[in-house]
């Protein structure tokens, strides 16, 4: 590989888009681990506005990435607005929190959400989301946040839990 060939260290992407990008390549081509050396991305709003699919280095999934985020309206039947956007834009929240705040957000290694909620000992392997993340780690990481500024739980962020957040 040249120099001008050279892959790009770091890419992280807050939950990318899906309309026109799934199917693979259907109207432009999706984020993949393959567009940097190490490709991070925390999915909000999957299967909305972002991506239902594991395409990064790392995947990270707070509160499941699908569906509503905590804090953002249930029924939001207004397109682009920001009701309707809340849980899409929940990422870029998460990710500057993390800029002031890098251990606010760790996460557990789990296969799936259901795996990560039955999790008795999540710290094992876990890995910080947003700017502090280890660019060693891989595969699909969970979390949960709170419904409002500070998202980030710091440990406790790593346990579910059927009640609801002290911050909504």
């Amino acid at each position: 590989m040249n120099k001008f060939n050279k892959l790009v260290k770091r890419v992280t992407a807050l939950d990318p888009a899906f309309p026109a990008f799934y199917p693979d390549g259907l109207i432009m081509v999706h984020i993949s681990s393959k567009d940097a050396e190490f490709v991070d991305i925390i999915h909000t709003d999957a299967g909305g506005y972002g991506a239902p699919v594991t395409t990064g280095t790392v995947d990270f999934w707070p509160n499941g990435g699908r569906g509503v985020q905590p804090g953002c309206p249930r029924f939001a039947p207004v397109p682009l607005s920001d009701d309707n956007l809340c849980s899409h834009w929940r990422s870029w929240r998460f990710y500057a929190e993390s800029v002031k705040k890098p251990d606010a957000f760790p996460a557990s290694p789990a296969t799936s959400y259901d795996k990560f909620r039955r999790n008795r000992s999540p710290e094992r392997g876990m890995v910080y989301m947003g700017y502090n993340c280890d660019t060693s780690a891989k595969g699909s990481f969970y979390l949960t946040t709170n419904a409002k500024s500070p998202y980030g739980k710091g440990m406790d962020g790593l346990y579910y839990s059927k009640k609801k957040s002290k911050a909504t």
